[in-house]
């Protein structure tokens, strides 16, 4: 009776059931276990995915500007402050529509657009234009009007229609006064900015 309540005393402490054989390795080594699972978890070999990289919404209209090869881009009335990544477009792009949105000054990347001939930045809260303008040589026509430009750089002249900058010629118009120096039809020259300046001064006139 004393050996069997010694043998079981044997068993608790080692958290073996009475029940159980006691034979070699049949003892559960639970620190041994803890150290396997611990080293086993840390040594995964499965890699945490990477969050997927959002594109920019605006980059559709380039992507989709290269896909069919055209040269233009419209951002009309986006309401940006900035240019999406237009790098592929650098040499190609001719006609930029950054109207109606909410530039306070002419993006620098776009001085680099060798081949852009019509920019327009109407309504934009533009204050400023800098004298790399010049290096866009191919630049017909160039709309700020409406913007909160106060001076110009060297090299521009006064639009006729909406007071804004020109550069180079323009668009010419011949408009007949026939009030001025009481003669039956003095015609005049203006010069308008863009074609859209020139169709709101020509309703005006009317």
């Amino acid at each position: 009776m004393i050996a069997a309540t010694r043998i079981q005393e044997n068993y608790f402490r080692h958290g073996i059931s009475s029940g159980l054989p006691s034979y070699p390795g049949a003892v559960p080594n639970i620190e041994g276990r803890e150290q396997f699972l611990e080293s086993s978890d840390a040594e995964s070999p499965v890699m945490e995915e990477e969050p997927e990289k959002r594109i920019n919404p605006y980059e559709i209209f380039v992507l989709r500007s290269l896909a069919v090869g055209s040269d233009s881009l419209n951002f009309r009335g986006h309401f940006i402050s900035q240019l999406p990544d237009l790098t592929a477009l650098a040499s190609t792009l001719k006609y930029l529509n950054l109207s109606f949105n909410s530039f306070q000054n002419i993006p620098a990347e776009i001085y680099g657009f060798s081949q852009l001939e019509v920019l327009n930045l109407r309504d934009n809260p533009i204050t400023d234009i800098s004298s790399d303008i010049v290096k866009l040589t191919n630049l017909r026509i160039f709309d700020i009007s409406f913007c909160l430009v106060s001076t110009l750089p060297a090299g521009a002249t006064i639009c006729d229609c909406c007071k804004g900058p020109l550069y180079g010629p323009g668009l010419q118009l011949i408009k007949p006064h026939k009030t001025i120096f009481h003669t039956e039809s003095l015609l005049f020259l203006f010069h308008a900015c863009s074609p859209s300046c020139y169709k709101w001064f020509m309703s005006k006139a009317r």
